[in-house]
């Protein structure tokens, strides 16, 4: 009955595993937890090296590998996915867990009799810089994290070393969508709203063109979250709000 316990069912001892977004919020919690139940090895990628650091520092097992890396960028992708490939010659699971929230313009509280025009401005005053950065971090870049890392995904399932192989665990890429993506009602933000809706979808997509190639493809949708990119955004949200 050993064959039935969880740690034997969802276990992840030497599994490899690459998160990006991995130094702070959900990105943290994940890398730390994989560590603890026994993963192999947990590449963390981010454009701070410093808090990649102290997630990697913090890792009971010492299996967390922080790998700079601005997921916007495909040179940078490549970079990353070469030096996993100088560490481990395959990949298990592909958490694209990094994200931005762009204009938020739902959190502080709107007045019941705020005129169409007064929203009209408000909602025109949002940046457009800021608009295409959601879309570009949210969507493109785990776009292209998912196409940078099929080549180690497909070892992941063919490597004799690799428990996708022994054990028959299918390679994962695995995105990080929202509640937001299936709300009508303004949540966060339009843009936020539309990009996590996009990115469901393109994880829909991935699954069933790549499943059957052996890499399947799934979406967590959390709903909020008190991490470093939220607390700060909606503290300076509120204290707006109060002026």
């Amino acid at each position: 009955m050993d064959a039935f316990k969880a740690s034997k069912l969802f276990g992840v001892d030497g599994m490899v595993f690459v998160i990006t977004g991995g130094g702070s919020g959900l990105g943290e919690m994940m890398a730390l937890a994989l560590d603890a139940n026994g993963a192999k090895a947990v590449f963390i990628l981010g454009r701070r090296l410093e808090s990649l650091k102290k997630v990697a520092d913090r890792a009971i097992n010492k299996s967390v590998v922080p790998v700079t890396c601005d997921v916007t960028s495909k040179e940078a992708l490549l970079s990353a996915v070469a030096a996993i490939k100088a560490k481990t010659p395959f990949v298990n699971a592909v958490i694209a867990n990094s994200g931005t929230l762009g204009p938020v313009t739902s959190v502080a509280p709107r007045p019941a009799d705020m005129t169409i025009s007064a929203i009209q401005e408000m909602l025109w005053d949002t940046s457009l810089e800021e608009s295409r950065n959601v879309m570009d971090v949210n969507v493109v870049a785990s776009f292209y994290t998912f196409v940078a890392f099929m080549g180690l995904l497909e070892a992941g399932n063919l490597h004799p070393d690799s428990r996708g192989k022994t054990d028959f665990i299918q390679s994962q890429f695995i995105t990080i969508t929202s509640l937001a993506a299936f709300s009508r009602k303004e949540n966060v933000g339009y843009q936020y709203m539309a990009s996590k809706a996009a990115l469901s979808h393109l994880t829909k997509s991935l699954a069933t063109n790549f499943g059957p190639m052996g890499i399947r493809a799934n979406a967590i949708a959390p709903g909020l979250f008190a991490t470093e990119m939220t607390e700060v955004k909606f503290h300076e949200l509120h204290l707006r709000a109060r002026r």
